[in-house]
């Protein structure tokens, strides 16, 4: 799926789960003694509220929905959607003075972008803290190579930088831009070049046991785990996505326009 089918498919999102809604409460008008219409009515329902939460957040990509997944990938690491509240929420529980809180907006703008799970971004607290220690912070949090930002489809603004450990460091004007490097980086050189989708190929690839375990830094599979695991302590569930309070009825109180809406809504499913 091209970069623009993605994002024109995460805009749709919100008329589509909105649509779904409205005809599951209407459904559940008319077929609520069978049990079938239920189990119908939860399948709608349940996939309603991404829509709406992501309709009442404003203009902009403002909600990651992953694509399916049978395991960890890039694009979904197994967690769910992430808005822009879950994503600084996770950051500020990692490390309240990174310089990445605040910034879960471009994140998510990112991920949509590239194609990779925002929350991955955890992988920078074993890389730099989350950008607040080493010689690449905050900007290249991500300690990428110079040799690896080339790989990229954009540098971004950014150039070579300082050595240290055996290895050229990228070096980038602004953290923006160094977000932006990391996010494309990681999306052009494993799932275009490489064909990489797998996450734990991914941090297998992205630091070897050879370039880390001498140090005694985790590496590999450990390392893969530990960021798994730090986004399950931090991140917490998409609760502002799913407790919404439920959609009005069908009958009753609405006014018109809304009513005449509603009316033309109700009676599709029988159309």
């Amino acid at each position: 799926m091209s970069s623009a089918t993605w994002t024109t498919y995460a805009a749709r999102l919100p008329r589509v789960h909105g649509l779904l809604w409205a005809l599951g409460t209407c459904f559940r008008e008319r077929v609520a003694s069978a049990r079938i219409g239920g189990a119908v009515l939860s399948l709608l329902l349940l996939a309603a509220p991404l829509g709406e939460y992501s309709r009442a957040s404003g203009s902009g990509p403002r909600l990651y929905v992953p694509p399916p997944s049978a395991s960890p990938s890039i694009s979904n690491l197994g967690f769910g959607p992430s808005d822009v509240g879950r994503l600084n929420h996770m950051i500020r529980s990692i490390n309240p003075s990174s310089p990445l809180n605040g910034r879960g907006s471009l994140m998510v703008s990112l991920g949509l972008r590239w194609r990779v799970d925002p929350l991955l971004i955890a992988l920078w607290q074993y890389e730099s803290g989350m950008g607040t220690t080493g010689i690449n912070s905050p900007n290249n949090g991500g300690n990428l190579t110079w040799g690896a930002a080339r790989e990229a489809e954009s540098l971004h603004g950014c150039a070579r930088g300082p050595s240290s450990l055996g290895h050229v460091w990228a070096t980038c004007p602004s953290l923006s831009s160094g977000l932006a490097l990391w996010f494309d980086y990681v999306h052009t050189y494993y799932v275009k070049k490489r064909g990489i989708r797998s996450f734990f190929k991914l941090v297998c690839a992205y630091n070897p046991c050879s370039d880390s375990a001498p140090y005694g830094y985790p590496c590999g599979s450990d390392y893969g785990r530990g960021i798994l695991r730090l986004i399950a302590h931090t991140a917490g569930p998409p609760t502002r996505i799913w407790r919404l309070a439920p959609p009005p009825s069908c009958r009753g109180s609405l006014r018109p326009p809304q009513l005449v809406a509603r009316r033309a809504a109700c009676a599709s499913p029988s159309a």
